[in-house]
């Protein structure tokens, strides 16, 4: 690295003149892909160029510091330098597995300063076991991959099936096993079998046509008999990636139509020298009403495995209640990934099929990145849990970056520059400890924070992987005589139990593992319920074990029934009061072993409200229609009225079910300072079961800014915390917003701070966030048409400490460009403490279209801000009128911004 570079062009050639005590510095490992030798040698090749004519001594040295941040060795190496370049080898070696951080220095001999400094990060492998062909072909290791891949290095990571892409390339098999741009799959797959490793082909965007959906079946058919021909080793091939997904935006995604293409499918393999099964990768995330509805079909027949996608985002998989995959109804964030994870794979199993989990996986720079060090950590959990919880194989998403700055650009194991992270020596260890593993159940080590997964060895003995989501624990003396090893495969005597998995061998375990081990909680650990109602509790456990179950907290006033047993299962009915208030109650359950063991879990019980009401704000002096629907077991005649505010609803009763939206109309009197404020409806069935509604009002009365920035923090056109949905009563919003000829001035106030992550602009929505939407063009309705501005503002944090960043998103063809550090806006960061931040908003008139403003004029408007909380990054939303799902998906829902003098 130079300091000062002069330079001439002298006949278009660059001729570039280094000061006499410039020096040029580089450092490279015999690493490739940064992958050490197995035997954990190297050598380090310093460059080193000098333009000084006297000679000069330095000193050349390496740091070697491994994942916890211990140093392993310093290696140094003096030499003598004048005018010229010379080249230095320093050898080292890696004692143990997993990544190294190599800080790589050249100082001047004899002042010991420091003239250069680069970092590697160079990672040893574990050796990966040898199995068999059939233990490869059981292995639940997995990995996504692109066309190009290193076959030898998947076997090297310990990965023994991939799920391969490029196949779509082979279009309709009429070349196979050539496809139409010239691959050859037929050697592809002998470098694959070569090296160990199983192909499953993803056929994506093959035999499918965007405006008619799946192709004739006849040549659907026909396709797949020639590859059953061409590949007839293949053991499974999956029809499509995400089909469902793909075939919404023109309605042709209902089993009638899609259906046929999985018949033609199956009976084209079955018609050729295959015996492959079909890998059916049905909606693109667990959603269970579409399993059961394909498993009941006529064409359950037609396929062998049952393939799901699921994305936690920023949360460690134990703590997800919420799947950032595409297609996923945002409703299902109630429900603990584990729980649809266990119930998926119960569909599955009892149709007689297979269960996969073919992406997963966390970003690291991109989308709502967790960093290298949470990758790695929580790839080997994912893996250990989904295997707890009854999944066969699970394949990780990617093996390299895609080079886009977006959500799953950055979740390979391999950086854009093809270095392998951390992740991927995480994954060849799960492989070597877990690959050949079974489980029997998880042990229950007295913390509901720490993991511990029982699973016997083929060959006899126990692998325990044990881990924490939160906090470290001391390790429990039942590990005392167990060979333990770390995340990278290291072997390592009493560490903490933490975050980074380990994984204990041992001859044989306590006898009240192996008898509590199996026995399981069927419930959900998360889930919905309503006032007045009862939940069935179910455990499971091996008929001759049955254990006492009590329950060690129980809410108020939740009744618990007698535990029922049979069949190697026990029931108990839990019954709500009709008057529980909506939230979330823990209860916790335990059982209790005839040796004396106990294992608890803990049950959190979410009450939500009877009745769902369409998001419809008010609007004073009219009468506004509001949709109704009871939920399923709340149905029945419900009176309502109206709460706090002057006005009448009608009709005053509605009979109310599950499946027809009736209409309420509503009237509000406006209040005598014309200021609008959030209203209550009052909703009572006859039992006593109640539900208060806050209707948020459509219209904010805007008064005219007479002053300067003084104004925007005192006197009127206040925007009050009440009128805001939020999904979260941990943090609000508040402000006010005002207006001049020459546009929009907002002061807004937010509990909670920014955190310790800046935002990313390019994935606000992934990020803290404000958001105001604008629409000019007055109307009825304000939607997503070419006059709508999808205004974003973010907190960034640079050299000069947090400032506030605005930008604009191309929301509609009218936009010719997304911005995201946009100077037509003035944005800035009012004041920040450890209890929130607040920001003044300067949009110009001319920006929403319009060349002034005035009294009068009315501009449809919404409101969102995004908060992530907590070392977890919870994600929460306040929006206004309606919540932000809503503000995305209909013009009805906006609100308005009424100018007034």
């Amino acid at each position: 690295m130079t300091k000062s570079i002069p330079y001439i062009l002298f006949y278009g050639i660059l001729i570039v003149a280094l000061n006499a005590q410039d020096i040029q510095f580089s450092v490279h490992a015999d690493a490739p892909k940064g992958i050490a030798p197995e035997d954990g040698r190297l050598t380090l090749f310093a460059k080193v160029s000098s333009w000084q004519p006297s000679e000069q001594s330095y000193v050349f040295s390496a740091a070697v510091r491994d994942w916890s941040g211990r140093e392993h060795v310093v290696a140094t190496d003096p030499f003598q330098l004048r005018l010229g370049r010379t080249v230095k080898d320093l050898p080292l070696t890696l004692d143990e597995y997993g990544p190294f951080f190599i800080e790589a220095v050249l100082k001047d001999a004899a002042s010991g300063e420091v003239v250069e400094s680069t970092e590697l990060r160079v990672i040893r492998l574990i050796p990966a076991p040898e199995l068999t062909p059939e233990q490869r072909l059981q292995s639940p290791i997995g990995l996504n991959v692109h066309h190009g891949v290193d076959w030898n290095l998947m076997a090297r990571m310990g990965v023994h099936w991939v799920r391969d892409y490029s196949w779509g390339w082979l279009g309709t098999a009429e070349k196979a096993p050539l496809a139409v741009n010239g691959t050859d799959f037929r050697a592809k797959l002998t470098r694959a079998t070569q090296a160990g490793v199983y192909v499953l082909p993803c056929m994506r965007d093959t035999l499918r046509d965007e405006e008619k959906g799946f192709m004739d079946p006849d040549v659907v058919k026909a396709a797949y008999r020639s590859l059953g021909d061409a590949f007839p080793e293949i053991p499974y091939w999956e029809l499509e990636n995400e089909y469902e997904h793909q075939l919404q935006k023109n309605n042709l995604d209902s089993l009638e139509i899609w259906g046929p293409f999985i018949e033609a499918a199956h009976a084209g393999l079955s018609q050729s020298k295959s015996d492959g099964k079909i890998v059916l990768n049905g909606t693109a995330g667990i959603l269970n009403d579409d399993t059961v509805e394909l498993l009941d079909s006529d064409y359950a027949a037609d396929f062998s495995v049952v393939n799901y996608h699921y994305y936690t985002g920023q949360s460690p998989p134990e703590l997800a209640v919420s799947n950032m995959n595409v297609g996923v109804d945002p409703e299902l964030n109630r429900y603990a990934f584990v729980d649809h994870l266990r119930e998926i794979n119960r569909l599955a199993k009892a149709h007689g099929k297979k269960a996969w989990f073919t992406e997963l996986g966390w970003d690291v720079t991109y989308g709502p990145a967790v960093g290298i060090r949470n990758q790695a950590r929580y790839l080997p959990r994912m893996y250990v849990l989904s295997l707890w919880a009854g999944t066969d194989k699970l394949f990780w998403f990617f093996d390299r970056d895609s080079g886009k700055k977006r959500i799953f650009g950055s979740s390979g194991l391999f950086d854009i520059d093809g270095n392998m992270r951390p992740s991927g020596a995480a994954m060849a260890a799960l492989s070597a400890h877990v690959s050949t593993a079974k489980v029997v159940g998880r042990v229950d080590l007295s913390s509901p924070d720490i993991w511990c997964v029982l699973m016997e060895k083929p060959g006899g003995g126990y692998v325990v992987p044990v881990w924490s989501v939160e906090g470290d624990h001391a390790l429990p003396s039942e590990f005392g005589q167990a060979r333990g090893f770390d995340i990278y495969g290291n072997e390592t005597k009493g560490l903490a139990i933490s975050g980074d998995i380990q994984y204990f061998h041992f001859a044989e375990v306590p006898t009240a593992w192996k008898e509590q081990a199996p026995v399981s909680l069927i419930t959900p650990v998360r889930q919905p319920a309503f006032a007045g109602h009862a939940l069935n509790i179910e455990v499971e456990f091996p008929s001759a074990q049955a254990p006492k179950l009590i329950w060690k907290t129980l809410p108020e006033d939740f009744i618990a029934g007698e535990w029922q047993s049979g069949s190697g299962k026990a029931f108990s009915e839990i019954k709500l009061p009709v008057g529980t208030a909506e939230g979330e109650y823990t209860l916790t359950l335990q059982a209790i072993g005839k040796s004396g063991w106990t294992k608890t879990w803990s049950i959190t019980v979410i009450v939500l409200p009877p009745l769902t009401r369409g998001p419809v704000p008010y609007k004073t002096g009219e009468w506004v229609d509001m949709g109704f629907t009871a939920n399923e077991g709340t149905e029945g005649a419900w009176r309502f009225s109206l709460d706090k505010a002057e006005g009448e609803v009608k009709p005053a009763s509605l009979d109310l079910s599950s499946d027809e939206e009736r209409m309420l109309s509503v009237y509000v009197k406006a209040a005598s300072d014309g200021q609008s404020a959030p209203i209550e409806i009052k909703a009572i069935r006859d039992d006593g079961l109640a539900q208060f509604f806050s209707i948020p009002p459509a219209i904010l009365q805007v008064p005219r800014r007479t002053g300067t920035d003084a104004d925007l923090g005192s006197g009127s056109g206040s925007i009050p915390p009440e009128i805001f949905t939020y999904d979260d009563s941990d943090f609000s919003v508040t402000g006010k917003v005002l207006w001049s000829e020459q546009g929009l001035y907002w002061l807004l106030a937010m509990t909670g701070t920014p955190g310790d992550k800046p935002a990313v602009p390019e994935n606000f929505w992934e990020s803290e966030s404000i958001e105001i939407m604008l629409n000019s063009r007055a109307g009825e309705n304000w939607g997503w048409e070419d006059g709508t501005h999808q205004f974003f503002f973010v907190p960034v944090e640079g050299t000069d400490g947090w400032k506030l960043q605005g930008g604009e998103w191309k929301r509609n063809d009218a936009i010719q460009k997304s911005i995201f550090d946009d100077n037509r806006l003035q944005a800035r960061l009012v004041d920040m403490d450890d209890e929130g931040y607040s920001v003044a908003i300067f949009i110009p008139a001319q920006v929403i279209g319009l060349e002034r403003l005035k009294a009068g004029d009315k501009i449809g408007a919404a409101i969102a801000r995004r908060h992530f909380k907590g070392s977890l990054r919870v994600m929460s939303d306040a929006s206004w009128p309606v919540s932000k799902s809503e503000l995305l998906s209909g013009a009805h829902y906006w609100g308005e911004l009424s100018l007034i003098d």
